[in-house]
């Protein structure tokens, strides 16, 4: 038994996946408006459209994760005034979202620019040691993420780029959409979602999905610190991994790359397939018994956590899981899920967590649970800071209302009731396994190796590969039926 379920040692020649890709990620919701929530939408896109960037994230000065996530939020916001027939709207803010986009990725930025790193084939920003009181980067030669892994989530040792590049490439697809882009701002947002997608194995500036572990399915968040940690590698937000994806495949889409359109697609759905398995707790057989709580904050090689890198407060494990708000995000969360999460979600959201911003999430799961009026109601109703604050501070009010808008209004109607507690999925029941049969000859020859010549015939294991004779107790403790060759 381990962290991920249980294993089940195998010898084969090849291993072939196959992966059910579900939807494609879209910018737009699958659903229309609800016309009664329009007049609130629309007078919420003109509040938020009037907003501008941060003079300093315009002009391409800070950090890569909040601007980005800024940057993504603007072009939700873009997004929605399209769908809502705003296509003044939409060119204006994407072309507002395309003006920084390209101070950010211009070779000479003057005070946040990127690097490439030769070493280890990437994109990695030099970092900003920001001055409040000026509003700048404090000195334009430092390079503080390139001193230490404090730095900017220690972006220059490869920690967290799938979540900062993804937000940016999800600002390009939007930007791409609605407002013209040239061919050197099409080779420059290639190369950032390169960084973390690279669809070609033979990229030769580029690893192959530089954080995704093939077997699990999901990424792996830490980079390249050292020393290492002795619980080994990491990921927290399966949810802004999977957004990372998301956005690849979308720009792909935007800029006519069909091959960064199928990786982004690929990838986006092995990230979904692994959030069910070893983050949903409350609805997946694969975390272990042991653990209660109905979301897993943090996943290490050696360690499944309920917090967080920034606290323990379950509001921050259920939040940080929930975030970005897109119409993938219904790919993202089944509903059998969001129904287990809700009761706890909404017991640990006391008024603190409403005033930074965690409560927007909360909203947001009641709508997918199936209560848009009450969720309506309560976004209607938000104080416009919270959208500001750490928690909130991804999201928009004309965002929370077009999710909740365009969720299916027979949901509710076709519902199971909410549980009063997170349930568990029983295990399942083995039935009794067969013996195996085991011997040499001319089926072993053909599909097996010479250094595991012995291949099981019957049995859960059968066609399995082994340097010794197979035995009953060898294949009774086989977990599944498999065939390799």
């Amino acid at each position: 038994e381990t962290l991920a379920g249980t294993a089940c040692p195998v010898v084969g020649r090849s291993w072939k996946m196959r992966v059910p890709l579900g939807p494609a990620p879209a910018v737009d919701a699958p659903r229309g408006i609800d016309a009664k929530m329009r007049p609130a939408l629309k007078t919420a896109l003109a509040d938020d459209a009037a907003e501008t960037l941060p003079a300093y994230y315009a002009r391409g000065a800070g950090d890569t994760y909040f601007s980005g996530k800024l940057f993504a939020r603007r072009a939700r916001v873009a997004a929605v005034a399209a769908a809502l027939g705003d296509s003044e709207t939409a060119k204006r803010v994407s072309a507002d979202l395309l003006a920084a986009l390209r101070a950010w990725l211009d070779p000479k930025n003057p005070e946040t620019p990127f690097l490439f790193d030769e070493a280890w084939g990437g994109l990695i920003s030099r970092g900003c040691a920001f001055d409040e009181q000026k509003q700048a980067c404090a000195a334009a030669a430092a390079a503080p993420n390139l001193e230490g892994c404090g730095a900017d989530f220690g972006n220059g040792f490869y920690n967290d780029h799938h979540y900062h590049y993804g937000y940016f490439a999800y600002a390009a697809a939007v930007a791409c959409t609605h407002a013209i882009c040239d061919r050197t701002d099409r080779a420059r947002f290639l190369a950032l979602a390169r960084d973390y997608v690279t669809p070609a194995p033979g990229d030769a500036a580029f690893p192959l999905a530089r954080h995704k572990d093939w077997y699990l399915g999901h990424s792996w968040a830490s980079g390249i610190c050292q020393p290492p940690n002795p619980n080994g590698r990491n990921q927290e937000s399966i949810s802004e991994a999977v957004h990372s994806y998301e956005a690849a495949h979308l720009l792909g889409v935007a800029l006519g790359d069909r091959d960064l359109a199928a990786a982004g697609r690929l990838l986006a759905a092995l990230e979904v397939d692994a959030a069910a398995r070893y983050w949903h707790a409350a609805t997946s057989t694969q975390v272990p018994d042991v653990f209660e709580r109905p979301m897993v904050g943090m996943r290490w090689s050696f360690l499944v956590q309920f917090g967080t890198w920034f606290g323990g407060d379950p509001a921050f494990s259920y939040g940080i899981q929930l975030l970005p708000l897109t119409p993938y995000a219904e790919r993202r969360d089944a509903l059998g899920f969001v129904r287990a999460l809700l009761p706890a979600y909404a017991g640990a959201c006391d008024a603190t967590c409403g005033a930074e911003g965690w409560g927007i999430s909360l909203i947001a799961l009641r709508a997918a649970a199936g209560e848009r009026e009450r969720a309506f109601a309560e976004a209607v109703a938000l104080d416009p800071m919270v959208f500001w604050s750490a928690g909130g501070n991804g999201h928009s009010r004309t965002n929370l209302l077009y999710w909740i808008a365009t969720r299916d209004p027979g949901i509710e109607a076709m519902a199971t009731p909410s549980p009063s507690a997170a349930p568990r999925a029983p295990q399942p029941t083995l039935p009794k396994l067969p013996d195996c049969v085991e011997g040499p000859g001319l089926a072993a020859a053909r599909s097996c190796p010479p250094d595991a010549p012995h291949v099981c015939f019957a049995g859960p294991a059968r066609g399995g590969c082994a340097s010794t004779r197979w035995t009953k107790p060898a294949c009774l403790s086989s977990c599944k039926r498999l065939k390799w060759g």
